[in-house]
């Protein structure tokens, strides 16, 4: 006999068919009514899936549909400048539900991908963020960054140091990875040919994807317009109507994180028999001007250094003028970085290396990762030089993705 149905359809009008189904969950019922229709579901196309993705409710919190997709955007992106401009104006505006419109627009998403996030939820992010909570959480914060007695913290100061979600923080830096990471291979292979996402763009992700008020310090175009704030998408407001206290401090919440989370990668580079290249590097990057990442400000204080910021900016910037490229550089952060930059180049590819990277961090998936921890090791040692750096309002970050340098620019 004949088979009828859905299960006679070609896959052209299966598409069709799945098309109206408004939400991911339907095509999982779908793809587990029998074989045949599991691998039709497994044959739909990224566009359609994401789509599906988009609008379900299945992907929280939020920002893991980005995740899912960024580093396809990145790819994108990298294809012309015209694409980078524009992922760059997105994200700005947007933020990283921006992310998820290019994917729609430009992308997709794999079913295969599906189903790896549907397990990873589980197996790492689970696990991670709460190894985030233990770290950075309300009760750790109270715990290492006390106060004494006799100057106890405001409401305010509270509320503007920890008004953050620590599950936003795990997927800022999961984000940053997706989207960079591929920047790292030209720089270990010596490929000066390859085309990478500039620093601009990076500092326009970290600034309004990973807000702060304290990123609102430069008004735009400012000394610096890579380093300079618009009104617009977190900072729409500015400092009107007293909602700058509302902005979280995202930028300040992830550096906690990086230099709280920098001993368990330590600890796993010993574990792949992986030495150093500078066994001081934790004490000669932290206690530079602009990590301490602990320390909190008054709204009140940060709204007085902007505004002689804004009356600097006017005195040296005349009207209608181009600011300057750059600051002058400052010495003594230039030099510390260039004495460590192999270790900062290893560190940084660790903690970037998105989603799956957070396997790291997990005790069960660390062996995955032994063999590409050695084998990056290797390959620094062979660079004859360090990568290139640019200098953005006195301070130096490098031309590959260095999420640690590029957080302390956009709040110093």
């Amino acid at each position: 006999m004949a088979t009828t149905g859905l299960l006679s359809l070609p896959l052209e009008l299966f598409e069709l068919v799945a098309s109206s189904l408004p939400r991911i969950e339907d095509l999982f019922s779908l793809a587990s009514t029998c074989t045949q229709l599991r691998a039709y579901v497994t044959g739909i196309s990224p566009r359609m899936v994401l789509r599906a993705a988009a609008a379900s409710n299945l992907f929280q919190p939020s920002p893991l549909l980005a995740t899912a997709v960024a580093r396809e955007v990145g790819q994108w992106a990298r294809l012309s400048d015209k694409n980078e401009r524009k992922l760059a104006v997105v994200v700005a505006h947007l933020g990283v539900q921006g992310i998820v419109g290019l994917a729609l627009q430009h992308c997709g998403l794999p079913w295969e991908r599906v189903r790896q996030l549907q397990s990873l939820k589980f197996s790492l992010i689970s696990p991670v963020q709460d190894l985030v909570d233990k770290y950075i959480g309300y009760k750790s914060f109270m715990k290492h960054d006390r106060r004494t007695p006799d100057e106890p913290y405001t409401k305010l100061e509270l509320r503007a140091y920890l008004k953050y979600e620590t599950s936003d923080t795990l997927f800022h830096l999961v984000l940053y990875g997706e989207l960079f990471a591929p920047d790292f291979e030209p720089v270990l292979n010596g490929d000066k040919t390859a085309r990478k996402l500039s620093v601009a763009t990076r500092l326009e992700f970290i600034k309004y994807c990973i807000p702060d008020h304290k990123c609102f310090t430069f008004a735009y175009p400012g000394p610096d317009p890579r380093r300079a704030t618009r009104r617009i998408g977190p900072y729409k407001y500015g400092v009107r109507d007293h909602r700058l206290e509302k902005i979280p401090c995202s930028n300040r919440a992830l550096s906690s994180l990086i230099q709280n989370i920098g001993p368990l990668y330590r600890a796993l580079r010993a574990r792949a028999d992986v030495s150093e290249f500078d066994d001081k590097f934790e004490e000669k990057v932290y206690s530079q001007e602009g990590f301490d990442a602990n320390k909190c400000r008054s709204v009140e204080s940060f709204n007085s250094d902007r505004s002689r910021s804004l009356q600097r900016v006017r005195k040296k910037v005349p009207a209608l003028q181009r600011p300057p490229p750059h600051w002058p550089g400052d010495s003594e952060w230039v030099d510390t970085f260039e004495e460590v930059w192999q270790q900062l180049l290893l560190e940084s590819i660790m903690l970037c290396q998105g989603l799956d990277g957070l396997g790291m961090l997990v005790s069960g998936s660390q062996d995955l990762w032994l063999d590409r921890i050695r084998e990056w090791k290797k390959k620094i040692a062979k660079l004859d030089q360090k990568p290139a750096t640019t200098i953005v309002v006195g301070k130096s970050t490098y031309e590959y993705p260095c999420l640690l340098l590029d957080l302390c620019i956009c709040v110093a």
